[in-house]
């Protein structure tokens, strides 16, 4: 399953936070929570949206990722909206 983290600590950009998506082998967003609570470092597949130049998206892994959990301030199941809802 895929989820957006919101990590507590700078991007490479200089804002204070950043998000990250990523694939976990967890089914609900419920049992990654537990698989959190239980880890202190946690291994998923960081994973980037490509946009191609006629626009179509697809998603590309970019492989392993550890994340220290002390430092995630927010996750929530990835949900992709295919039409453009909010005008963006």
């Amino acid at each position: 399953m895929r989820f957006l983290i919101t990590m507590n600590m700078p991007s490479a950009k200089g804002y204070s936070v950043h998000q990250i998506t990523v694939e976990h082998e967890s089914k609900t967003i419920k049992e990654f929570w537990n698989y959190l609570q239980d880890n202190e470092f946690i291994m998923a597949n960081l994973m980037y949206k490509i946009r191609n130049d006629d626009l179509s998206e697809y998603w590309e892994d970019r492989g392993s990722l550890i994340i220290n959990t002390a430092h995630i301030g927010k996750v929530q199941e990835l949900i992709e909206f295919k039409d453009d809802r909010y005008g963006h």
